[in-house]
């Protein structure tokens, strides 16, 4: 019904069905971890999203001109002085639970699986941003090396994240250290699969066990998000297979069972 009634709908699809699979052929070979992207920028950008939400995102039917839409941050406000942004989470908001994939691929003591999303995973992500690591781990985190915020490089510090209401509360809050307005700032947040939110102890985790551009070159079972799809299968150089996130927080979505990236 939401589907239906927004400006971007064309009346000619017709009435949304729930159900399916939608399966999506490429001639560029299925090798980015992040199911299920490809191994160029373009195939690996768009379909990353399918595991991660960011804070705000783009106007899904619309595009760059709808504006921006909540995601995980419902709301948000800016100061006076344009510095500071507020940002007030959703409630409720649940990492993936785990999967049989994960035993089967030694998994079992992964952290972060079925945790409820809270500021001290924002704050989190974002410090990760400004370290070297993840320059080395380029764009493979959901976007967040190369593609960082505001030119963010690991040996400067543009930008201060707190919990005010605490590490398990629902508000985030960024000032911009550089002292003046950024107008782009919020919309650098918003390009598709850019700038996802991780759990903290999910990303202690992967770090301390892990290479950079592991998820790149090949596990894509290690991604704990919040997005409306799981892994299910990856077979390199052929297809990956990721199903419906039976927890997502937006409960009448996915419209699809499965997405596969052939």
């Amino acid at each position: 019904e939401s589907l239906m009634k927004h400006p971007g709908y064309d009346p000619a699809w017709g009435t949304p069905k729930y159900g399916g699979t939608v399966k999506w052929r490429t001639n560029m070979p299925t090798r980015a971890g992040d199911s299920p992207g490809g191994s160029s920028n373009s195939h690996h950008s768009i379909h990353a999203q399918v595991q991660y939400n960011q804070l705000v995102k783009i106007d899904p039917w619309l595009g760059w001109p709808g504006g921006l839409q909540p995601d995980l941050a419902e709301k948000w406000e800016m100061s006076a002085d344009g510095l500071t942004y507020t940002f007030h989470l959703r409630k409720g908001v649940f990492f993936r639970s785990a999967t049989p994939e994960d035993t089967k691929y030694g998994l079992d003591a992964m952290p972060g699986r079925g945790q409820e999303l809270t500021s001290e995973d924002v704050k989190a992500t974002f410090d990760f941003i400004g370290t070297k690591r993840a320059w080395d781990d380029n764009a493979t985190l959901g976007g967040q090396g190369g593609a960082s915020v505001g030119g963010l490089n690991y040996d400067k510090i543009f930008h201060t994240w707190s919990c005010p209401d605490g590490p398990n509360g629902y508000t985030a809050v960024v000032r911009l250290e550089k002292g003046f307005p950024n107008p782009e700032f919020l919309y650098e947040l918003a390009p598709q699969a850019a700038k996802a939110i991780f759990n903290k102890e999910w990303l202690e985790w992967y770090v301390a066990n892990y290479p950079p551009r592991t998820l790149y070159d090949r596990n894509m079972y290690i991604i704990v998000g919040t997005g409306p799809f799981v892994p299910v299968e990856r077979v390199p150089e052929v297809v990956n297979r990721v199903r419906r996130n039976p927890n997502y927080f937006r409960q009448e979505l996915p419209l699809i069972d499965m997405f596969e990236f052939h």
